[in-house]
């Protein structure tokens, strides 16, 4: 159990592979623990092996979900398939 709220393998985890204590539910894409969109959405990364619970990390519910890192669309960076924030219907992406 991670003794930092840093989890999983990627980014802030470094590889260490520790799993979120109770009280923060998911690991986030970037290694760390904590709860709500940011850490649990799967389109964001959430690391279900190194979450509180593996049923932790949900889908959301459209299908996609407003960015959280900056990213959209549905290639490269914004692989997860991300939206801009405002008109949750409108994709903004740039084309590079």
């Amino acid at each position: 159990v991670s003794p930092n709220r840093t989890c999983g393998l990627l980014q802030g985890g470094a590889n260490l592979g520790l799993t979120c204590p109770g009280e923060f539910a998911c690991c986030s894409g970037y290694g760390y623990c904590g709860t709500g969109d940011d850490f649990c959405l799967t389109t964001g990364g959430c690391q279900a092996r190194y979450s509180n619970t593996s049923a932790a990390c949900v889908a959301p519910r459209s299908g996609v979900t407003v960015s959280i890192d900056g990213t959209c669309g549905a290639a490269g960076a914004g692989k997860a398939g991300y939206r801009c924030p405002g008109n949750a219907s409108v994709s903004c992406c740039s084309a590079s």
